[in-house]
């Protein structure tokens, strides 16, 4: 298989692979529930933006300007931050140009931007979350950058945000740390008790996301670099060592999961219910899509949006 046009060092192993090929985003749901996934991709979504969907926001107007951020770093010099203006007049250059930060604080504008024509509401209580979503991506931003980051400057900077040879996958970077082609990701969280921060690792060590990434690279680590914007802010880059064993064990299982899933996509096989229907965050956004309005378009329409195919 070629490349398509990434740079990514690449390999053409995924030639024997299943028909498709599955993004780990896309795996994950399938896994948590099929007939979520199924809903999911006919981008159903709740009228109600919740603490979830803002902090996934927060992560991705972060992931902008980090991205924007590690563009200039490979490309031989680093974006200023602090040294842009709000109108993104750059002093340190005399120039109009665009800070990370700035980017940061619009792809969050415009990602609460689209939320009201999308026919989707926050709730007076989560409001001032939202308010303050924007200058918090853009001060992250800012102060991962003026604090150098925890990725060794030595290390080179192979890609940032271009998809890998399967065309489903994509980290946040790649990195060469001295042990070839290897990927590593961005963990944004509001707040993180310390008490926590070991559950975090443990879900890190075995994530199928980082795994999928490993597999195409043919790499036998990653690394997730976690940012913790208050209290006080941190950045800290964590590794992880994959044994071949184990990544052997994942593409067996990642195999039968897609082989499962185009059979869904192919009409050869329907979508099943999982059979727990909450988590930690709490209640499965499809609960009452499935049990109070049993998947009738109409009656969902009262509490989601979308629908379209």
């Amino acid at each position: 298989m070629s490349n398509d046009g990434c740079n990514v060092p690449g390999h053409n192993h995924l030639a024997d692979s299943v028909p498709r090929i599955y993004s780990p985003s896309q795996t994950v749901l399938w896994d948590q529930c099929a007939l979520k996934r199924t809903l999911h991709y006919q981008k159903w979504v709740s009228r109600i933006v919740g603490k979830r969907d803002l902090a996934a926001m927060l992560g991705q107007a972060v992931g902008t300007g980090l991205a924007d951020h590690y563009q200039g770093v490979a490309a031989g010099g680093a974006k200023c931050s602090t040294g842009c203006l709000a109108d993104g007049w750059s002093t340190q250059t005399g120039m109009l140009t665009w800070a990370p930060s700035t980017l940061a604080r619009t792809a969050a504008e415009q990602l609460l931007a689209a939320l009201v024509p999308g026919g989707r509401r926050i709730e007076p209580w989560d409001q001032a979350q939202a308010d303050a979503l924007p200058m918090r991506a853009a001060r992250a931003v800012e102060r991962y950058i003026d604090s150098g980051g925890p990725i060794p400057p030595e290390w080179r900077i192979l890609a940032v945000e271009e998809t890998l040879p399967s065309g489903v996958a994509r980290p946040d970077l790649v990195v060469d740390d001295g042990r070839g082609p290897t990927p590593l990701d961005f963990k944004t969280r509001l707040t993180l008790k310390p008490e926590y921060l070991a559950r975090e690792q443990t879900r890190w060590q075995t994530s199928w996301q980082l795994y999928h990434y490993a597999w195409e690279l043919k790499a036998d680590h990653y690394y997730i670099c976690l940012l913790v914007l208050e209290p006080r802010f941190r950045a800290e880059l964590y590794p992880f060592e994959i044994h071949p064993q184990t990544l052997q064990r994942w593409e067996l299982s990642a195999r039968a999961k897609w082989a499962a899933m185009q059979a869904e996509d192919e009409n050869l096989a329907r979508p099943a219910m999982a059979t727990q229907h909450s988590d930690a965050f709490g209640d499965c956004e499809y609960l009452k899509a499935c049990f109070r309005y049993r998947l009738d378009p109409e009656k969902m329409a009262q509490d989601y949006v979308g629908g379209t195919t």
